[in-house]
């Protein structure tokens, strides 16, 4: 396109952007028209896409790091034919896919955003996935100057650099103006410069509303082929509308309908049939790795269940096939895409050591299957895997947020990412982790260092709140192992599954309980001890297995007989062996090292009100102090998680 025919289109974008809004009454117009000029200028000066084919590995993508302004996103799918034009009339409303921040229900979105300071991460995750599968794609980001106050931000521009990622183009639209007030460093491009180029980046400086510049911008990013590059493009908030334009107090807010006629007519005259098409791509290339079973889709995280031929995106579903939020009622365990062979433990093994173990077994088996560390692989055992497929592990150091935006944008380009870290780090990554399930995204996390049973390094590095943090979540699955044997069987199971799942792995050496002959299956327990007259069931997760048998074994010689049951699967509960052990026991004793709030106790607790089973007594016994350091035996005897605890409950109940 000429400079006209460019200015034609960003004034197509503008009339869409005012129309839009003020028919929703909501959205974002101002931090949508101060960046029309830029999208405008890329639609024919860089921008690689197959409209018609979306799902192109070969195709550039477009992330909106700065979500909020929708407007302007879906204008521009719409001016491409990725959308009709009358469909942005929709924006905002209940049941339409043009939602208020980008989400992966529009087939052009990769992932969600609008939590700022995530879609430059997920942008590494993508350009990285590219340079993996050797895709020409590019990434562009579209930042606002606002979300680089985000510590995240700069964690991404250093991951982007040591891993010279120059397939990433960053845009920062400098418009000055944040929600309630000027940007830390307003208009001021001078100083995104230094601290970008200070990260490793090539920085082009572009006036973002004169379309010759940015062109010339774009041209000159082109010829850069050993950085990532960032254009800093200075804007005027609310551009093209004159009462509108760099003025405060319009941010999120539309335009009535007199305003927005006032509005339309500053823009001239608009070529209302106007529509632009993309350059495709060369060439068309879909994922083809080993083991792997097609990906259907490059931005959601669906996949076709071969039993029925429908869309699911969790690895459970309900046994009359209707998604089930909570994963409750659980009955049916869609078949594992992979299946690696196990590894065979040693006894004296953590289970953390051998899920690294299963990991690099896996590892070999798909080249999906990419481990992310932060700087921890030699705790965690992560390490394991770069002893014979290095080019699998992702090193981020000390970068969680970073670990899981990666994570997000490589699962949208049909890697298998593992988080791998300590539970208690995962916490600053929380809205990351948020904003993955909302993606849709199919991650696997697994936290070690869970709960007090670490000892002597004290209460930061004690994973304690981590399943509270993961229960909430929609279609996630959390597991907590209690032995070496049944952490394998799990986290392979787990691989082949989708949606988010996480993973406690005990640091601890623990007592084999199960052997390889034993059945571990997420959405089961196991009943380890039991006698036909047992008087209390203990239900217990993790490292407080081990104190609930040997507590058994001692209440046993009191001639006190209880069931144990190792609750390995928290999400999904096994609400079938649930409604057996409650139709069965008056007195039922929840056990695990874990905060009291939010965790194992909390969903039994849960599940039975649902169920509308009322039991006489039902008693939790968890964390419910600020830890100390100390040995793992002091610190659990403390909170009465030990074997201790528990026999003094158990006589307490059946006094």
């Amino acid at each position: 396109m000429n400079t006209s025919e460019t200015e034609s289109a960003a004034r197509w974008m503008r009339y869409w952007i005012l129309k839009m809004t003020t028919r929703a009454e909501s959205g974002h117009v101002t931090s949508s028209l101060s960046a029309v000029d830029i999208l405008a200028a890329i639609m024919d000066s860089g921008f690689i896409y197959d409209v018609e084919n979306p799902h192109n590995q070969n195709n550039d993508r477009l992330i909106f790091s700065k979500g909020h302004a929708t407007p302007l996103y879906y204008s521009f799918w719409a001016l491409t034919s990725g959308i009709e034009p009358e469909q942005l009339l929709e924006y905002r409303q209940f049941g339409s896919i043009l939602e208020g921040h980008p989400t992966p229900q529009f087939i052009h979105t990769i992932a969600a955003t609008g939590s700022l300071g995530m879609g430059l991460g997920i942008g590494t995750g993508v350009a990285l996935g590219f340079k993996k599968l050797k895709s020409t794609g590019k990434v562009w980001v579209l930042l606002g100057d606002g979300e680089l106050a985000e510590g995240s931000v700069w964690e991404s521009a250093a991951f982007a650099s040591q891993n010279n990622l120059n397939n990433l183009i960053a845009i920062v639209d400098i418009n000055r103006l944040g929600q309630s007030g000027e940007t830390a460093y307003g208009w001021n491009d001078s100083v995104y410069k230094q601290r970008f180029e200070a990260w490793g980046w090539k920085t082009i400086i572009v006036d973002g509303h004169n379309i010759k510049d940015i062109k010339r911008g774009l041209h000159e990013a082109s010829q850069i082929s050993n950085t990532p590059i960032v254009i800093l493009a200075k804007t005027i908030k609310g551009r093209g509308v004159s009462f509108l334009e760099n003025i405060e107090g319009w941010h999120g807010k539309a335009l009535n309908e007199e305003e927005c006629k006032r509005a339309l007519a500053e823009l001239g005259d608009i070529k209302h049939n106007l529509q632009i098409k993309l350059t495709a791509p060369k060439t068309t290339m879909h994922i083809n790795r080993k083991v792997a079973p097609e990906i259907l889709s490059s931005s959601t995280s669906l996949f076709e269940d071969p039993k029925t031929n429908n869309y699911v995106d969790s690895c459970f579903r309900r046994n009359d096939g209707q998604k089930n939020g909570d994963n409750s009622n659980i009955k049916e365990h869609i078949p594992n895409p992979l299946q690696p062979t196990t590894h065979n433990p040693q006894p004296d093994i953590s289970p953390r050591e051998a899920i690294g173990h299963q990991l690099a077994i896996a590892a070999e088996d798909d080249d999906r299957l990419l481990i992310i560390d932060g700087d921890v692989k030699n705790s965690t055992h992560s390490e394991i895997v770069s002893q014979k497929t290095p080019e699998q592990l992702i090193e981020c150091y000390i970068a969680e947020q970073q670990m899981v935006e990666l994570a997000i944008g490589l699962d949208k380009i049909g890697f298998a990412p593992v988080v791998d870290t300590f539970a208690a780090f995962l916490t600053r990554a929380h809205d990351q982790i948020r904003m993955a399930a909302i993606s849709k995204s199919n991650i696997i996390f697994i936290g070690t260092h869970v709960g007090i049973s670490i000892g002597k390094d004290g209460p930061s590095q004690m994973g304690l709140e981590d399943i509270a943090m993961f229960r909430p979540l929609v279609d996630s699955t959390i597991v907590s192992p209690a032995d070496t044997h049944s952490a394998i069987q799990l986290t392979t199971q787990l691989i082949g599954c989708r949606g988010i799942r996480y993973i406690r792995a005990l640091r601890e050496v623990t007592p084999c309980i199960y052997n390889q002959k034993d059945q571990i299956e997420v959405g089961k327990w196991h009943v380890l001890k039991n006698t036909s007259k047992s008087q209390v069931a203990i239900l217990a997760t993790g490292i407080s297995v081990h104190s609930a048998l040997k507590a058994h074994d001692k209440l046993l010689s009191d001639n006190i007989p209880t069931m144990i049951v190792d609750c390995y699967s928290i999400k999904p509960l096994d609400k079938d062996k649930l409604i057996e052990i409650a139709t069965k026991f008056r007195h039922i004793i929840i056990v695990e090292d874990h905060y009291y709030q939010g965790g194992l106790g909390d969903s039994i607790l849960e599940a039975l009100s649902e169920l509308n089973i009322v039991i006489p007594n039902v008693y939790k016994i968890a964390v419910q102090n600020i830890p100390r350091s100390g040995t793992p035996k002091d610190l659990m005897q403390n909170e009465g998680i030990d074997e201790k605890g528990i026999i003094k409950k158990v006589k307490m109940i059946v006094k």
